[in-house]
């Protein structure tokens, strides 16, 4: 085994840890530049494929994966289900094998680590194999889950039925997940008499041209009406079950729940 996986914990141990590294005590002042080179080599071959690394047992690579079954695969003679823990995305290679990636189901220890992999396709076959895992852990990572779509941003709901409705909003927040929007709230209608259909207004990015989206609104015993993002727009339209509009007074002084997701640009 070459590269940064080849290295050691231990300074004294990297002599000689790769192919063209030599850091011995009185080593030749020739061989410092091809032992610097091969350093740097190594450091940019990492970072090339920067998601995976060959732990092995976590100082130099010297345990090499052994084959199971077509799931599992184990790290012989120790302990390194900290680091092989469930969760945590695993990348096979192998000749017959090709490239595989998966997650890791189950991790158990009994003088062998033995990993057990749900593959996204594919399977390991019998063979000599090089197994990474992804430097992003399932839990206790450096990213929190926030950071997918980003912490809540809130927004304000508007009544965009012409009514000139004053909605009271208890809360209203989003996130944004790509080119996907899923917005929320809990609104308070007026007490109205208004016929106008219901149309909320605000949200907090333009929907995409051409696009029409259904979102759910279940509110108390009208659970069964739904919502339609207008099209290139920042509001949506309540309907009833039947297809017809749902109208602001049938939502007079009504608490109103909704969670609508829509694509934009």
């Amino acid at each position: 085994m070459t590269g940064v996986s080849s290295y050691s914990t231990t300074a004294s141990e990297n002599v000689q840890s790769n192919t063209g590294i030599n850091w011995d005590e009185g080593m030749s002042p020739a061989a410092v530049n091809n032992s610097a080179r091969q350093n740097m080599a190594d450091i940019r071959a990492q970072w090339n494929d920067a998601s995976w690394f060959a732990y092995g047992t976590g100082s130099k690579n010297t345990v090499i994966p052994v084959y199971v079954s077509g799931t599992s695969f184990k790290v012989v003679g120790v302990d390194v289900t900290a680091y092989w823990h469930i969760g945590r995305r695993v990348k096979a290679v192998g000749s017959g094998t090709g490239t595989i990636y998966g997650t890791i189901t189950n991790s158990a220890f009994s003088s062998d680590t033995t990993l057990t992999v749900s593959w996204d396709s594919g399977s390991l076959s019998n063979e000599a194999l090089a197994i990474y895992a992804s430097t992003i852990q399932a839990t206790g990572g450096p990213i929190p889950p926030t950071a997918i779509g980003g912490n809540s941003i809130a927004w304000t709901p508007t009544d965009a039925s012409g009514a000139g409705l004053s909605l009271t909003v208890s809360t209203a927040k989003y996130v944004r997940f790509g080119n996907l929007i899923c917005a929320w709230a809990q609104i308070q209608f007026p007490a109205t008499a208004d016929a106008t259909q219901i149309q909320i207004g605000g949200l907090p990015v333009t929907s995409l041209s051409g696009v029409t989206t259904m979102g759910s609104f279940p509110v108390h015993g009208l659970s069964t009406d739904f919502g339609l993002v207008v099209a290139n727009s920042t509001s949506f339209k309540v309907w009833t079950s039947a297809g017809g509009a749902r109208a602001n007074a049938n939502y007079s002084g009504a608490t109103f729940y909704f969670m609508v997701w829509y694509p934009v640009a």
